[in-house]
């Protein structure tokens, strides 16, 4: 129903939207609050802007942690998507909420891919900033236990399936399940599993080879270009001195 986000190739500024690197800070959804940082950067400048925008657990923004000017930009920038997603609000009936959107965005695709991993909470490291780049700094870890984790709490799970059903697979199209979904239970719970990784490419590890091997290779590779290249020449200059011989019978006929 919305064709995407292609509005923002027009923009005059280049925009990255991530939950990023934040000074200090552990910054995981697996916190009551946590902070999608909004960076963007004007295409007349170098410098780029990061606006904080805090969220909490349940997907509502978190105003006492959210600055209302960095709120306020933030919904200037995105106003090309919003007003479209307010006219049609108006014509469905959904609560079509640009940050509500992102949140679901997010956090589903954060659980979905720590889930992959077999594990329900997160191990985070506090970031420090280096030359160019944040480093974890491993002195400083924190480990979370799975109560925000969307599959994990019941209640998490409500809001967000709910969301699913109601909203978001019908803006997307997407056919939803008639029946819904299941409450979580103590029976009907993901829980942490052991997780392997297979390897579907062939490593090389450069190696010196022995002299003798290498002297070999050099030989036969130095030999198979020079008898091309030698053979073209021959090639060449037998054409050229029969074109000489028939010429040379054409002047004396």
């Amino acid at each position: 129903m919305v064709d995407g986000l292609r509005w923002f190739s027009s923009l005059p500024f280049s925009l990255n939207i991530d939950t990023g690197n934040m000074e200090g800070a552990h910054n995981s959804p697996a916190n009551d609050s946590w902070t999608l940082l909004f960076q963007f950067t004007k295409r007349n400048s170098t410098i780029p802007r990061i606006l904080h925008i805090a969220f909490l657990a349940t997907g509502e923004l978190d105003h006492a942690n959210t600055k209302d000017t960095d709120l306020a930009t933030a919904n200037a920038i995105l106003k090309p998507l919003t007003d479209p997603l307010k006219l049609l609000s108006l014509t469905t009936g959904m609560d079509l909420d640009i940050w509500r959107i992102l949140n679901f965005i997010w956090i589903g695709s954060y659980w979905t891919i720590l889930l992959d991993l077999g594990q329900i909470s997160p191990v985070t490291y506090s970031q420090q900033p280096t030359q160019a780049f944040y480093t974890d700094d491993f002195s400083k870890v924190r480990s979370y236990a799975p109560t925000n984790n969307i599959f994990y709490n019941d209640t998490l799970f409500t809001i967000y399936s709910t969301y699913l059903l109601k909203t978001f697979a019908p803006l997307m199209n997407a056919t939803a399940p008639a029946a819904g979904f299941a409450p979580l239970t103590e029976t009907n719970r993901i829980n942490a599993t052991e997780t392997s990784f297979k390897r579907s490419y062939t490593c090389n590890v450069r190696r010196w080879k022995a002299p003798l091997t290498a002297l070999v290779s050099i030989l036969v590779a130095q030999y198979t270009l020079i008898r091309g290249g030698y053979s073209i020449v021959i090639f060449v200059a037998t054409w050229f001195q029969k074109r000489k011989i028939v010429e040379g019978l054409f002047r004396l006929i």
